[in-house]
């Protein structure tokens, strides 16, 4: 029955494709006096985009550049504001740029070129820019798409009837490589055979404990990619809660958690940008899983961006 709705919902998928294709083609993007490199994604959400941006703010700094981070700001309040994780909450600004803020200098609007200026004017000499594929608002120097391994491209329909923000075929005009987290179980390389295809691996240095199981819980997009991440570590999960992506944790919701686990003897443990938005009180309380990319393919990453930079 689901799959006979999707069918029936492809016509409204075309008219969003066709605006999105429309809103690029007709802007006028910002030309920023510094190399802008996007990192998006044409599924809608949980494909691991965020880390990757991280793991390549660092890669730039190893590089002797000042690289800065440019967000929506999504669901957080401030608008054009450079973060101070020292002051802001993730209510201010939003999680990711709130848990991004500690890798790079992070900035939050919804014109991106604007807080491109800011960042420049603050002595960024290369701007990331964390999703904003299909934002019409800031000429990009190179395009990462990064997408999931495990779900690849679903059925490849746009929203409403599948999980894309536009076709694959549109995403390829504007693309300059793509970022395949985790075991291509969808064989979606094999489409991509024009492009740079940069594999990366999830990993962790995380130690679970030998005698106690968890409560593992987490607001993101996809929820049991953090799971089956702790799970490999050789964590036992006694209880896994999810909720909403950029879910707003209560201190009612926090205290539960905490009691049920007391209860059970069991440790609670979240993801990053979940643990960004606790109060102290819970940070002290929650553990967190740690997770870094590891590259496959460093030579590539390498090369892709010495090319960016020459």
């Amino acid at each position: 029955m689901i799959e006979i709705l999707k069918f029936f919902l492809i016509p409204i998928g075309l008219i969003y494709n066709a605006i999105t294709q429309l809103r690029l083609k007709f802007s006028k993007p910002f030309k920023a006096s510094v190399p802008v490199i996007c990192v998006g994604n044409i599924n809608v959400g949980g494909v691991g985009k965020t880390p990757f941006t991280e793991y390549l703010a660092n890669y730039l700094k190893e590089k002797k550049l000042k690289p800065a981070i440019l967000s929506r700001g999504y669901k957080g309040k401030l608008k054009y504001v450079k973060v101070n994780n020292k002051i802001h909450n993730y209510k201010d600004v939003g999680d990711e740029p709130l848990m991004l803020s500690y890798t790079a200098p992070t900035y939050v609007g919804e014109d991106r070129a604007k807080i491109a200026q800011m960042a420049i004017k603050d002595g960024a000499n290369i701007l990331i820019m964390d999703d904003g594929f299909q934002s019409p608002t800031i000429y990009k120097d190179f395009s990462f798409v990064v997408i999931d391994g495990k779900t690849g491209l679903g059925n490849g329909q746009v929203i409403p009837s599948g999980p894309l923000r536009e076709y694959l075929s549109f995403g390829k005009k504007r693309a300059n490589a793509f970022v395949i987290v985790g075991p291509d179980k969808t064989g979606i390389k094999k489409k991509l055979t024009d492009f740079p295809v940069i594999e990366v691996k999830v990993q962790t240095k995380f130690k679970p404990s030998k005698y106690k199981a968890y409560y593992a819980f987490a607001g993101i997009g996809k929820p049991e990619k953090f799971y089956n991440t702790l799970r490999e570590t050789g964590a036992k999960i006694s209880v896994a809660k999810s909720f909403m992506d950029h879910h707003a944790y209560t201190n009612k919701e926090l205290k539960e958690i905490e009691d049920i686990s007391t209860f059970k003897n069991i440790i609670p443990i979240t993801t990053s940008k979940d643990w960004v938005k606790f109060p102290n009180r819970y940070k002290k309380v929650i553990d967190f899983l740690p997770i870094t990319y590891k590259i496959e393919n460093e030579k590539l990453l390498a090369q892709v961006i010495h090319d960016l930079l020459t």
